[in-house]
């Protein structure tokens, strides 16, 4: 399932979580790209904050997935996911 963590890599998680609290600076290159990401999304036709929520949007279920947080059920994540899809296309549409 799309935006779903393979049961062998839950332990990914909690490995992100510790590395990121103990060296922080392991994480400079991940900002980088982040950055990057946030300056390209600000060029879409349909604005920097629609693009913005979608991102944040996909990185909850992704980071709620990861941390084996996520209350979402297999069909209500494939539901969320159809809906992130279709707000992605409207992104590259309209302002």
């Amino acid at each position: 399932m799309l935006l779903e963590l393979h049961p062998d890599r839950q332990a990914t998680g909690a490995a992100l979580v510790a590395a990121a609290a103990d060296k922080p600076e392991l994480m400079a290159h991940c900002r980088a790209g982040y950055r990057e990401l946030l300056d390209e999304l600000a060029q879409l036709p349909g604005g920097f904050e629609r693009s913005a929520l979608v991102l944040l949007a996909v990185n909850g279920l992704l980071f709620g997935e990861l941390l084996r947080l996520s209350p979402y059920t297999s069909e209500e994540r494939s539901r969320l996911v159809k809906a992130l899809v279709k707000a992605v296309d409207q992104c590259g549409r309209m302002q």
